[in-house]
C-alpha cells in the first residue's frame, strides 16, 4: 500500500536548473555535437493533486419590524436576527505536473540527428517533433464573488419611509403604517392592471409606474422580511502523494467568521481527504510474457500508477476522485531512432502531469500508445 503526505507546493517548484534552458511552453530544434555530449537533458514530472474547494457565505440581516411580519402581513418565514455563516458548496480536483529534480534523464542522439524537442519551463518533456502548448496549471485562489444579493438593504429602506411613519414613537405603529401603506401600494397595481384606476396611462407610462409601485413595496417589505445575501470564494490547496497513506487528513476548514481557512485555524469545520492506491503500474511485456528491457540510450517516460483521493465535510462525501500518479509508477523507455528517421520520424506527446505517452504515432498513421 503506497502512502502520501502533503508538501508545499513552493518546495517542489523548487527544482534543479537544466541543461536545457526555456521560457515558458517553447520548442527548440535540437542538434547533437560534442558540445552537450549529443544529448540533452531532460526531467520527469511529480504528480501534484489540487483540491478546489468552494464555499458559500450567507449574511442575514433583520427587519425593524420582523416581530410583526405575521401580524400584520401574515409573513413567518422572516429573517429575526443578524447572523453570517459559510457552508460548503463543492470539492473538486484535478493533477498537474512539476519537475522531479531526482529523475533527470538524458536524450542521447548521434551526430549530425536533428529532433524538435518540447520542453516545460521547468524542463518536463511534454512532446518530441510535436509542439504542444501545456494546459495545465495550478488554479488560484478566486476572489469572493457575489452569488444572491437584495434587491434593497435594510439601511436603504430604512432611509426611505415616509414622514408620517418615523413621525411614530412606537416601533409597533410604525410597522402598522408600513404595512398600510404596502396594502394601499398592491391595490393601486391592482386597480391599473384591471383598469379601475382614476387616470390610466399607456404603454411606457404604464410601465415606468407598475415598476416604481414595485421598488416601493419591495423597500417596504425588506423592513420585515429583512435580507439575505450570499457570496462564494474558491481557493485551491495541493497535494503531492508519496509512499505514505492518509486517513482522513485535514485539508482546510470552513469558518463561519472567516471562510475557507488553513487546517491549523481550529475555528473552522474540517475538510478531510483520504488517499488510497487503486493500481500498480507493470512493465510492458512481449509476445513471451516477458518483460521487455529498457535501451541504454532510451528515452525514458514514466508508465503512471492510479490513485484514488477521497473527501467529507460533516461526515458526508463530498468528492471521490481517481487519477494518474507519477510516484505510484514506472519508467520504461523509447528507442532515439524512432524520432531521427529521415523518411519518416515519429512523434510523440507526453503528458504535463505524469510523463506519461500520450501519442506516439508518424504523420501518416494513426495514434499508437
Amino acid at each position: 500500500m503506497r502512502i502520501y503526505r502533503c508538501i508545499t507546493l513552493g518546495a517542489l517548484l523548487a527544482a534543479s536548473m537544466l541543461s536545457l534552458t526555456v521560457s515558458g511552453q517553447s520548442t527548440r530544434k535540437f542538434t547533437a555535437n560534442k558540445s552537450n555530449d549529443y544529448g540533452l537533458v531532460y526531467s520527469l514530472p511529480t504528480t501534484v493533486a489540487d483540491f478546489s474547494v468552494t464555499a458559500r457565505k450567507t449574511v442575514s440581516k433583520a427587519g425593524p419590524y420582523c416581530n410583526y411580519a405575521e401580524k400584520y402581513l401574515g409573513l413567518t418565514n422572516v429573517v429575526m436576527k443578524d447572523s453570517q455563516k459559510w457552508d460548503l458548496v463543492r470539492v473538486s480536483a484535478s493533477t498537474h505536473g512539476v519537475a522531479n529534480s531526482e529523475q533527470q534523464y538524458q536524450m542521447q542522439f548521434k551526430q549530425g540527428q536533428q529532433v524538435d524537442i518540447s520542453c516545460a519551463e521547468d524542463g518536463r518533456l511534454i512532446g518530441i517533433n510535436v509542439i504542444k502548448a501545456e494546459d495545465v496549471a495550478v488554479a488560484k485562489d478566486v476572489a469572493e464573488k457575489s452569488v444572491k444579493q437584495a434587491d434593497v438593504s435594510v439601511e436603504a429602506a430604512l432611509s426611505t419611509q415616509s414622514g408620517d411613519i418615523l413621525a411614530s414613537q412606537s416601533v409597533s405603529k410604525r410597522a402598522e403604517l408600513a404595512a398600510q401603506q404596502i396594502y394601499r401600494i398592491r391595490q393601486s397595481r391592482n386597480d391599473y392592471m384591471t383598469g379601475e384606476a382614476d387616470q390610466m396611462p399607456d404603454g411606457e407610462a404604464m410601465k415606468i409606474i407598475m415598476q416604481r409601485l414595485d421598488e416601493q413595496e419591495r423597500s417596504l417589505m425588506v423592513l420585515f422580511t429583512g435580507t439575505v445575501e450570499q457570496a462564494e470564494a474558491t481557493k485551491v490547496f495541493s497535494f503531492t502523494p508519496d509512499e505514505n497513506e492518509v486517513k482522513d487528513h485535514v485539508l482546510c476548514r470552513i469558518s463561519d467568521y472567516s471562510g475557507i481557512v488553513d487546517r491549523t485555524d481550529l475555528s473552522g469545520e474540517p475538510v478531510y481527504v483520504s488517499f488510497a492506491l487503486l493500481e500498480s503500474a507493470t512493465m510492458p511485456v512481449n509476445e513471451k510474457g516477458e518483460e521487455k528491457k529498457v535501451g541504454k540510450d532510451a528515452i525514458i517516460y514514466n508508465i503512471p500508477g492510479r490513485v484514488a483521493a477521497t473527501a467529507r465535510y460533516k461526515g458526508q462525501s463530498v468528492l471521490n476522485y481517481e487519477f494518474a500518479c507519477a510516484q505510484v509508477g514506472i519508467q520504461f523507455g523509447l528507442e532515439p531512432s524512432l524520432f531521427t528517421d529521415k523518411k519518416q520520424p515519429m512523434r510523440a506527446t507526453f503528458s504535463p502531469a505524469t510523463g506519461a505517452v500520450e501519442v506516439l504515432t508518424t504523420s501518416s498513421q494513426g495514434t499508437e500508445e
